[in-house]
Parts: structure tokens; C-alpha cells; sequence
């Protein structure tokens, strides 16, 4: 077995291990070249698996830059292990997407979906902030220039783009936080409370391939969950396991939970 092989041998999904090689493969650019790269955009799952891989290869540095300091999608920067990480360009734009609309109810989905309409690669887009204002954007900054020239409209709405130099106002907002019970620890227990919906429905998009827990697809309705896990839906947002609080007189287990959309 090669070096590249044992790097790889735990991760199951293709999908994962193409991702990953990726990341093996910039990273072996950079040694023979001594010039820094970067990764596209990753979510937290496959950030902790590609930080294991390059923990392995210590000749060379890295760190992660995702727009702003919450930052959940991030880029890792990878570089000689004698160079400065703060002094290397991370490539990332920041963009502001304001509606035209004094009313507008646009979602997550509704910006991520237009992006994704221009044939960007989901890769090259981090953190879509959005607010009652409009949305904050963080990009890689190749396609900043292509999303400023040819983003006219989100769902209905005419939007204007501007690019901003400081990340001050991008943070993460609250979610609406949700109280309830439960029978059981089950993710299709927990997602029926959390996201409003029958738990035949959630069952049926389990299925479907459509939910993730702590970014990791699942395909089983019975997954036990635990205090601190996200759960993820395909258009629905996505729902943190807040607290548990013990067991109820009637053996149901007090959940907290916090609501994203």
C-alpha cells in the first residue's frame, strides 16, 4: 500500500475520498513547487478529516480561513512549513446581495439556489449569511467578479451586489430556539420536532438521502443522536441538539434545540 493509499484507507465514501485526494494532491504541489495553495470551500466534516491527512504530512503548514472568525465553511491553506500563514492571500471574496424588495422573505436556499443557477460549484462558495437586509456572501474570489456581472435576481427579486473589504458585519445570527420532547434519541424523533414536520415525512426524506447529521449523510431513521449534534435537511435548514434535560415522569426526554433556516 503507497503512502497516498494509507492516507485515504479509512474514508469509505467516494465522493469523501475524491475530496480528499484533492487536498493530498495540493499538498504534494506545494512541496515540490514551495509556493502556497488553497482548497475550495469545505464543511466541517470534511475540514476534520483533511486536518487528520495533513497532521500526516509534516513538511508542510496549514490553517483554515473561512471569511470571518464563525465561519463554518472554510478553505485550508496549505504552505511550506517556513512560510507565515497570515501572509498568504486566501483568495476569498466578501459580497454583500441586497433585494430591491422592501419586503423581502428570501431564504438561504432561495441564494444559494441562484449561485448554484449560474453553474458555480457549490466548492467555491463558504457561509451565506442572511438577514432580513439581504445576504452576506463569502466567495472564492475567481468567481466574485463572474456573480457581480451576472446576479440579477434571487427567487423574485431584483438584487444589487456590492464587494466589501472588512468582514465586520458578517457573524452568524441566532436561530429560533425550540422546546419539546421525545420518546427516544432517534433522528426521526428529534427532526420531527425540530423542523415541524410528521415523522412519516421525515422518515421518507431519510430515505430519500435528503438528511445529515454533523454533515455526514444518514440513511437510517433509527440514528441515535446525541447532546450537541447537527441535523441537517436538504431546503429546510438545519437544527443543533442545544441541551438535554433528563427524563420526563412519563420516560420522554426534554430536548432543547436551535432553529435554523
Amino acid at each position: 500500500m503507497n503512502n497516498r493509499e494509507k492516507l485515504l484507507s479509512h474514508v469509505q465514501d467516494n465522493q469523501t475520498k475524491h475530496q480528499l485526494a484533492r487536498v493530498i494532491d495540493l499538498a504534494e504541489g506545494v512541496l515540490e513547487r514551495q509556493v502556497p495553495d488553497v482548497t475550495d470551500f469545505y464543511d466541517p466534516y470534511l475540514i476534520m478529516l483533511a486536518e487528520g491527512i495533513l497532521k500526516r504530512m509534516p513538511e508542510v503548514g496549514f490553517s483554515f480561513v473561512g471569511g470571518y472568525s464563525e465561519a463554518e465553511r472554510k478553505r485550508i491553506l496549505i504552505f511550506p512549513s517556513n512560510h507565515v500563514p497570515s501572509e498568504i492571500n486566501a483568495k476569498i471574496a466578501l459580497l454583500v446581495i441586497n433585494p430591491c424588495g422592501l419586503n423581502s422573505s428570501l431564504k438561504h436556499r432561495d441564494y444559494l439556489g441562484a449561485l448554484l443557477g449560474l453553474g458555480i460549484r457549490r466548492e467555491k462558495i463558504g457561509d451565506l449569511l442572511v438577514e432580513e437586509a439581504g445576504c452576506k456572501a463569502v466567495v472564492d474570489q475567481g468567481v466574485a467578479v463572474f456573480i457581480k456581472g451576472y446576479l440579477k435576481q434571487v427567487g423574485r427579486e431584483i438584487v444589487s451586489i456590492t464587494e466589501v473589504s472588512s468582514n465586520a458585519d458578517f457573524r452568524s445570527k441566532e436561530g429560533i430556539i425550540k422546546k419539546g420532547t421525545v420518546a427516544s434519541l432517534r433522528l426521526d424523533a428529534v427532526a420531527s420536532l425540530g423542523f415541524g414536520m410528521s415523522r412519516n415525512n421525515v422518515q421518507r426524506e431519510i430515505l430519500a438521502e435528503r438528511f445529515k447529521v454533523n454533515w455526514q449523510l444518514v440513511k437510517k431513521p433509527d440514528f441515535q443522536l446525541k447532546e450537541g449534534d447537527v441535523i441537517s435537511c436538504r431546503g429546510r435548514g438545519r437544527v443543533i441538539i442545544i441541551h438535554l434535560s433528563g427524563q420526563t415522569k412519563k420516560g420522554r426526554i426534554g430536548l432543547l434545540l436551535e432553529k435554523y433556516t
